[in-house]
């Protein structure tokens, strides 16, 4: 879930704070992550889910 977030985050954290390092970008992610809400982190372990399931009908 953490994963796809990252993924949806990025670019946004990477305007905000000129950072295009990964070992400097990560961390602010994670604090974002942790301030979330469980219904809005919700919506990404959803996607997780349902990712999960689309790869192991694509790869049994």
């Amino acid at each position: 879930a953490f994963m796809l977030y990252m993924k949806e985050m990025r670019a946004k954290v990477v305007a905000e704070c000129t950072l295009k390092e990964s070992a400097a970008i990560n961390p602010i992610l994670g604090r974002k992550w942790h301030a979330l809400g469980r219904e809005e982190q919700a919506k990404y372990y959803e996607l997780a889910r349902r990712e999960r399931q689309l790869h192991m009908q694509l790869y049994p």
